[in-house]
């Protein structure tokens, strides 16, 4: 049984499902199973492609009347033969028994049909029924692949968990690429199937294997896109700061030889005026790229917190609470007091940010030893000791899309009426510069959590140690 290719196409949502997709998903309910089954396909209706929808759990009807409460003409599609509705005995079962030869000669004619009929191409959403052998159903989902490749057709099988036992799910796994749970696309990890398994943990546990893998590669992914942004950036602010020292330096010398009171004068103030804000913008840029020059010192965790609560009460608005966790005895950091606050202070902005209407903003620190177990949770870590800032808000919070951008340089969640800045980009480059880690949590209506966890300073006083961080960035 020849597995997927592992070069094979991941999508990361429904719209990114192309031609020769094999997708499946298992389901515990019906409204599961609809929830999947309905964005699949109108996906496929809105990319002009003819969809199959074969259900067994669920009357076929209740996607037409699940995408009517959207808003769709599903009557439309019907007549027109874009959408076909059939049941599970309708199409993949003879006499009672499911029969691999005739269903995968049902997929090269319909798909041949599809787009001699003017569409796209065929997408088809089935649900998986048993048959007498496992190795029978693994052969013909192995089969299925090379179809849905030769005729560019997409495919999404879905599996009652209540139904199969998990030696047959797990087999299940190599077959698909990618498996859906709710709206998450997981990259498969193309376990070899393993026999004799007992149902339940052992498959929750390979599930949970397969998330994790997914979660480094997405987290792989997007440090190389902000390695690659930060690389890009880092040019353009050097060669911009330099052009920025020449404005600055004729300006300054330009205010010595006019009259303070003229108007010329004035002129000249706002031409440095816009100098040193387009400055200030240049150094974010060199913080996001890591080229700024540091200056080591053994900081104090809990000044450097009480700092940061001193300056944000200042600036804080009236309605904004602001509370202090902190770990009493917290080692010492190798930081730059100066990008420390720089730091903490964009977070605690965009924290702001987000509570417009006022909230509750807790500030905190602990110490936290992260070894190989602990880093098989979290995607984004690596084994060490640290101080965790960690800065929490009672905002909006962010959805999955949103976390994943919110290092990008000018990116915001408030909409382009409000603006955008360097803030979170600033944030990521210095933490990448201290060799820290940073970690994001957030559910939409609930508030989100932004921590940093920078290495803890050797006992000795010597300066920075020799394995620690680079001014070189």
């Amino acid at each position: 049984m020849p597995p997927y290719s592992a070069a094979a196409h991941v999508p990361e949502t429904m719209e990114d499902i192309c031609g020769g997709d094999h997708l499946c998903t298992f389901f515990h309910s019906s409204t599961d199973e609809l929830r999947v089954l309905a964005d699949f396909v109108l996906s496929g209706l809105e990319q002009g492609e003819r969809v199959f929808c074969v259900t067994d759990s669920i009357d076929p009807m209740q996607v037409p009347a699940d995408l009517g409460q959207r808003g769709v003409d599903v009557r439309h599609y019907i007549d027109s033969g874009q959408l076909v509705l059939a049941t599970v005995g309708d199409i993949y079962l003879q006499d009672g028994e499911f029969h691999p030869d005739s269903m995968i000669k049902l997929l090269e004619t319909e798909a041949t049909r599809a787009r001699s009929d003017g569409f796209a191409s065929l997408r088809i959403a089935g649900e998986a029924v048993q048959t007498s052998s496992q190795a029978t159903w693994l052969d013909y989902e192995s089969r299925v692949n090379t179809v849905l490749a030769r005729t560019g057709t997409r495919a999404l099988c879905i599996y009652d968990r209540n139904k199969f036992p998990a030696e047959t799910l797990l087999g299940v796994l190599e077959t698909h690429p990618t498996v859906i749970e709710g709206t998450k696309f997981l990259a498969s990890s193309y376990f070899e199937p393993t026999r004799a398994l007992e149902p339940g943990p052992k498959l929750e546990h390979r599930l949970e294997m397969l998330r994790s893998t997914s979660r480094k590669s997405r987290d792989r992914e997007n440090a190389r896109q902000l390695q690659r942004l930060a690389t890009l950036a880092g040019g353009i602010a050097h060669n911009f700061n330099n052009a920025l020292q020449c404005v600055l330096g004729f300006a300054d010398l330009a205010l010595k030889d006019v009259d303070p009171a003229s108007e010329v004068s004035a002129f000249i103030h706002g031409i440095r005026e816009a100098g040193l804000h387009a400055a200030n913008t240049t150094s974010g840029l060199l913080a996001f790229a890591q080229h700024q020059h540091l200056s080591w010192q053994r900081l104090d965790p809990t000044l450097i917190l009480e700092d940061c609560r001193a300056a944000v009460s200042v600036a804080a608005p009236a309605p904004l609470e602001i509370r202090t966790l902190l770990e009493p005895g917290l080692p010492f950091i190798w930081a730059d007091s100066i990008q420390m606050q720089r730091m903490l202070g964009a977070i605690c902005e965009n924290a702001r940010d987000a509570m417009p209407d006022g909230g509750v903003l807790t500030l905190g620190a602990d110490e936290i030893r992260m070894d190989e177990n602990a880093c098989q949770k979290r995607s984004w870590a690596s084994p060490g000791h640290f101080v965790r800032f960690s800065i929490s808000d009672t905002g909006r919070g962010m959805n999955d899309s949103q976390i994943l951008r919110i290092f990008d340089p000018f990116y915001t969640t408030r909409g382009p009426e409000a603006g955008a800045g360097l803030g979170l980009a600033t944030v990521h480059g210095i933490v990448k510069q201290h060799l820290g880690l940073i970690e994001v949590q957030s559910s939409p209506g609930v508030g989100s959590t932004l921590s940093v966890y920078l290495p803890v300073a050797n006992d000795d006083s010597s300066g920075v140690p020799a394995s620690g961080p680079s001014s070189e960035g």
